[in-house]
């Protein structure tokens, strides 16, 4: 404030607040006469006031909780002022340089608020701005008291201040700060520590010295909070030292941790009572406590000691920042709690709980040296001291504990805990966040963690967990705030690396990791150095400890893989270093490697693959509209890899035409047609490239995709009015499908469902003119749900939602026959040059309209009468028969018959036998006695399955008595060969055949030479000789019935 002769009203209402430091316009100023009448006012509690006013002033070392420093500025601020203001006759330039000198004094006062006071015009605030922009000054906030008229002020200052304007006068400043309850000058801080039952005051010089490198537990931090909102909660998150109101509310969360069978709390508690309870000669006790990285060994000690202090035992902990230990001032703080203790009447004092953490063991600061001192001294104390794993083992001494290792991996208990826990502290103290349940957390773990059965471990980690339950229900601020807080570990332990090359180098292993893809080694080295391993690589990963791990050589990549223990390690680490939050953002940080890729190296191409299958392509069931990214990655790849591949030419294929369908807004039809077009070529290009060994796309695979692409393509011609083109695209996509299907053995769902699909809708659009395309379309795409149907109850593994598909998709097609054809149209194609299929169509509508034995019975009546008319059955007819016929009882079965439509159906097709009919066709032959046909088609069933790669379904039959089939018809066994007990060959006499048997199945296991009674059971590799107990009867319809009509 400008000068003055005497103190005025404002004067008196300044000197009345507490202020850590002040700073006045010089010796004169009236505000020094207030200061000190307000601290005699309240002496001796009060702090005492300290003028300092000269250059070596400036560097004086003050405690602002014993004293309150009054920076005299000489008269450099008011050019009025009289000459006794301005150190008399000192000249201009040495008042300058003293007044700087005591402002540099500001960047002692990190996270606070500067007040400034008296401030008339931009003039009053040179001298301020000038410190403001030069000075190291970080963490400051400004306050500035601004007339309400005036014009706005012209206060610099550097980046790391905020300036804040106040537009009032000080009068309405002091008025607003009272009612916010700002602290008075006669305000001290006191301090009470619970020592067992009892409570001590210390004053400001018991405890000032120790306060600089500790944190005290007082009686005020482990009292039970009566509130508790967000801010509370992030300072838990951040780590404060000064808010322990979580601890009292039931954080941190407990974890599965046990040491002596007991919480680590409840030990520590146990260790202090067993001390205190000791000899009377004072001694110490040191726990070690070994903890992973980023298991919470902070938290966990802080609870340790949250817990001491409220069981009354002094707590200290040791300040983050801290290098050092002041022996001589943590003797003097024992000894005065030891004092205090006596003159509170009790025999002994409690001992000291001292916690240091993980940091301050590795800058050298020891527990052992801190336990000495105390113990050389009669001081008792237990030292809790968090520490990296070094392969101790656990073990205990009478002076010496070190605890279980404290791991990073994430108990189910925990994460229910993790659950309730945060749930309802939101629901007891209203604070703004969404719970998340534990279905929630499912979703996103199995969506963020290393996947099972690859390089990394499938098991979660008790960090990601607290992030989760933590920040996802957060407002977007303070989710920021949170993650921030939770990951200073990651930067902490990352911040030693300065090497460019080498941070580069971990940038994009974070950025794989993220997108849960382990790094090759040279794919990540490659674009930062060339062909040069840095040395300093091998020392940051070791400085990233329990971040970033060696994975070995991963399978199939004959080199080493780097990667993030956690793919959400990765995400937070590049939230910090690469501000990279979003998929594209993280994409844009590997653009390097992209264009370093080599196609002389397997483990380039492997990265290109998984990044085209897993990353840029979604996935089936996504929905996304950020396609522009992912296509402009695809074109980032090296031609020489991205067209010699057929895994990228698929999934680049699939984002085009998925971008030319979804793309918002609408692309023109133009783009779009260009983008069909364009992932046609690249299918056709990718089917045309000879077979690779190892990981591969399978050709039914590619095929179905390709007949996607051009059905895709043909409807956008059509609506182009371009319907010759359409029509051209349309016979495309029907060559794919059928070569996708015959590919696959029949076998691929997903091929059989789209192009079922695909022939309704392509009915659909039929005009009322082409009725014979729509008969043809509808048929053909029930002989394919007739195949799916088969797959489906036969499937190894099936799918639950593809049983809904073909109920749907079967009574879509029976409407389309019954309500667009008709009988009177069926009639009229029985009489025309079509008529198989006339037939084929009214035997399907019979059976629809009467689906049991008697539908059976009647569709193959009709038939029965097409061939008596003398129609040629074709293929999709002599499969209808065999449906029909093997839904009738087996009992009923006519082995020949269907023998011989089973070699009919294989001799005419022109594909290649499905599995299962060739399974059932070389069962058929055992059934009726050729034993020879049958081996033959057994050999030949094996071939096909382990050349074309084709997934499992169940095939799975027995040898039935001719007169009774459902019973097993038993033979006898000679064992041949005994190789191990569950390997073994024997002669059937009744086949004429030597047939594998497992001896361990029988009872007892036959030897070489004996003869034992067997029934035959059918397998994949042909007949395999069981025991007549593993043989059940088969009586039910393995097919499942077509639906009712609508």
């Amino acid at each position: 404030m400008r000068y003055r002769l005497q103190p005025d009203p404002r004067d008196l209402l300044v000197a009345s607040s507490y202020w850590e430091a002040v700073w006045l316009e010089g010796a004169a100023s009236p505000l020094l006469p207030a200061l000190k009448d307000a601290a005699q006012a309240v002496e001796p509690e009060v702090r005492q006031i300290v003028v300092l006013a000269a250059d070596d002033d400036a560097s004086a070392d003050l405690s602002s909780r014993e004293f309150l420093p009054v920076c005299v500025l000489p008269g450099v601020l008011d050019p009025e002022a009289p000459a006794a203001v301005r150190y008399g006759a000192v000249r201009g330039r040495v008042r300058e340089r003293t007044a700087w000198r005591l402002a540099e004094r500001l960047s002692r006062y990190r996270e606070r608020v500067l007040i400034v006071l008296g401030a008339r015009t931009n003039d009053d605030l040179s001298v301020l701005s000038e410190v403001l922009e030069d000075c190291p000054i970080v963490d400051l906030e400004v306050l500035l008291v601004w007339p309400p008229n005036a014009p706005e002020p012209g206060l610099h200052s550097s980046p790391s201040t905020v300036v804040r304007v106040w537009r009032g006068t000080e009068e309405d400043l002091f008025t607003v700060m009272a009612e916010a309850g700002a602290p008075h000058a006669t305000d001290v801080s006191r301090y009470t520590v619970r020592i067992g039952s009892r409570e001590l005051a210390l004053g400001a010089r018991d405890v000032d010295r120790i306060l600089t490198r500790f944190s005290l537990l007082t009686e005020e931090q482990i009292a039970p909070p009566t509130t508790f909102t967000m801010q509370n909660l992030l300072a838990f998150l951040d780590g404060s030292l000064q808010d322990w109101s979580a601890y009292g509310i039931g954080l941190p969360v407990e974890r599965d941790y046990r040491t002596q069978d007991k919480p680590l709390h409840e030990d520590v508690i146990t260790t202090l009572r067993q001390l205190q309870e000791g000899s009377e000669t004072a001694t110490t006790f040191i726990m070690r406590l070994p903890a992973e990285p980023g298991a919470g060994a902070t938290t966990l000690l802080r609870a340790a000691a949250y817990e001491a202090a409220k069981n009354g035992f002094p707590a200290l902990v040791l300040r983050p920042e801290q290098i050092t230990v002041d022996q001589d001032e943590l003797l003097a703080f024992a000894t005065t709690l030891s004092e205090g203790a006596l003159a509170l009447g009790l025999e002994q004092a409690p001992p000291l709980l001292i916690v240091i953490d993980v940091d301050h063991t590795q800058r050298g600061i020891t527990a052992r040296g801190i336990a000495s001192v105390l113990a050389r001294h009669g001081r008792s104390a237990v030292v809790l001291a968090a520490q990296e794993p070094d392969g101790d083992v656990e073990r205990r001494t009478r002076r010496n504990a070190v605890l279980p290792v404290l791991r990073t991996n994430l108990g189910e208990q925990e994460v229910e805990r993790c659950q309730r826990s945060l749930s309802g502290i939101v629901e007891r103290w209203d604070l703004p966040v969404v719970a998340q349940s534990l279905h929630q957390w499912q979703r996103y773990d199995h969506a963020t963690r290393w996947p099972s059965g690859g390089d990394g471990p499938a098991t979660s980690l008790f960090w990601v967990a607290l992030r989760f339950f933590f920040t996802e229900g957060m407002a977007e601020s303070d989710a920021e705030q949170a993650q921030s807080f939770l990951a200073r570990w990651i930067t902490q332990r990352s911040e030693g690396i300065d090497d460019p090359a080498v941070r580069d180098i971990l940038m994009f292993v974070a950025v794989l990791s993220s997108f849960r893809l382990p790094s090759p080694l040279w794919t990540v080295i490659r674009p930062a150095l060339g062909g040069t391993y840095p040395s300093e690589l091998s020392a940051a990963i070791r400085q990233l400890d329990g971040i970033v791990i060696w994975s070995g050589s991963a399978k199939g990549l004959d080199e080493e893989v780097v990667r993030f223990l956690h793919p959400a390690l990765a995400s937070a680490y590049l939230e910090h270093y690469a501000g990279a939050r979003s998929a594209e953002a993280r994409i844009h940080r590997l653009e390097p490697v992209l264009g370093a890729l080599s196609p002389g190296s397997v483990a380039d191409i492997w990265m290109a693959e998984s990044l085209a299958k897993d990353v840029l392509a979604p996935r089936f069931e996504d929905r996304v509209q950020d396609w522009e990214w992912r296509l402009r990655t695809f074109e980032l790849i090296p031609p020489v890899i991205r067209d010699q591949s057929k895994t990228i030419l698929h999934h680049w294929a699939r984002s085009l035409y998925k971008s030319a369908d979804h793309s918002t807004p609408r692309l023109a039809i133009d783009e779009r047609l260009v983008r069909y077009a364009s992932a046609v070529e690249k299918l056709e290009r990718a089917t045309g490239l000879p077979r690779r060994s190892g990981r591969n796309e399978l050709p039914s695979h590619l095929y179905n995709t390709l007949g996607t692409a051009y059905w895709r393509l043909s409807l956008a011609l059509q609506e182009a009015d371009r319907a010759a083109e359409g029509a051209t695209a349309w016979e495309g996509a029907c060559t794919a499908f059928e070569k996708a299907i015959e590919f696959s053995g029949g076998t691929n769902m997903d091929a059989l469902f789209a192009f079922s699909l695909r022939l309704l809708d392509h009915a659909k659009t039929a005009s009322a003119d082409e009725q014979m395309v729509k008969a043809s379309d509808i048929t053909q795409a029930l002989e394919l749900l007739d195949e799916a149907d088969d797959v489906a109850a036969n499937h190894l593994m099936p799918d639950p939602v593809w049983t809904e598909h073909i109920a749907t998709y079967r009574a879509e097609a029976f409407s389309l026959l019954d309500r667009e054809l008709g009988d009177a149209y069926l009639n009229e194609l029985i009489n025309s040059a079509e008529a198989e299929l006339g037939y084929y169509c009214k035997a399907r509508l019979c059976w629809l309209r009467n689906k049991n034995m008697n539908g059976v019975a009647d569709a193959l009546a009709i038939l029965d009468e097409a061939e008596s008319a003398g129609v040629q059955p074709q293929t999709r007819s002599v499969r209808l028969r065999i449906s029909l016929l093997e839904r009738q009882p087996v009992q009923h079965h006519d082995f020949d018959e269907l023998k011989e439509l089973y070699r009919r159906l294989n001799a005419e097709s022109s594909e290649t036998p499905r599995p299962l009919d060739l399974f059932r066709y070389a069962v058929l032959c055992y059934q009726t006695g050729d034993y020879r046909e049958g081996a033959e088609r057994f050999r030949q069933l094996r071939t096909q399955v382990r050349d074309d790669d084709l997934p499992a379904v169940r095939m799975n039959d027995f040898w039935r008595k001719p007169a009774n089939p459902e019973q097993a018809q038993l033979t006898q066994i000679r064992v041949d060969r005994w190789i191990t007990e569950w390997r073994a060959q024997g002669y059937l006499t009744d086949l004429h055949q030597t047939v594998p048997l497992r001896p361990r199945h029988f009872s007892p296991p036959p030897e070489r030479g004996q003869i034992v009674a067997c029934a035959i059971r059918f397998e994949l590799n042909g007949p395999l000789a069981v025991p007549p107990r593993f043989i059940t009867s088969h009586t039910g319809d393995r097919r499942q019935a077509p639906p009712t009509a609508k």
